[in-house]
């Protein structure tokens, strides 16, 4: 549900509050794309959109060139599985300290002690991972 709910396109770009051409300009760049059914549609955004376009506008202004930001996009937008999240933190027993909800903590313990490794192939980019947590 959440990550329905996060990349769920709804918003209009005066949501977004970022100049109508920047955005333009970065999708002609190819730093955001965006899907649209006829040329004279409305761009629409979600939650992930919003959080991406002020990450570009925070890099741009720091003068990162596009190159550097396309390969950013690329690499928080690798899927990863919830399956290799879940091994990584069998394998780093040490992680699961860090996770702040000692509800969290025990679910993730009693998963890594079962044994049970039949999950769904639920799949989250890196930038959706970092954001939910």
């Amino acid at each position: 549900e959440l990550l329905e709910l996060l990349n769920e396109r709804k918003y209009k770009v005066k949501w977004v509050e970022l100049p109508p051409h920047a955005v333009i300009a970065w999708e002609k760049e190819g730093l955001i794309s965006f899907d649209k059914e006829g040329k004279d549609d409305w761009r629409q955004f979600s939650i992930m959109d919003y959080i991406w376009l002020h990450i570009i506008s925070n890099f741009r202004s720091m003068g990162t060139p596009q190159a550097l930001i396309k390969s950013l996009r690329d690499q928080v937008n690798e899927p990863i599985s919830l399956e290799f999240i879940m091994d990584t933190l069998r394998l780093n027993p040490d992680l699961i300290d860090n996770i702040p909800s000692e509800e969290e903590r025990e679910i993730i313990k009693k998963y890594i002690e079962s044994g049970d490794v039949t999950l769904d192939n639920t799949y989250f980019s890196y930038l959706t991972f970092l954001i939910v947590e």
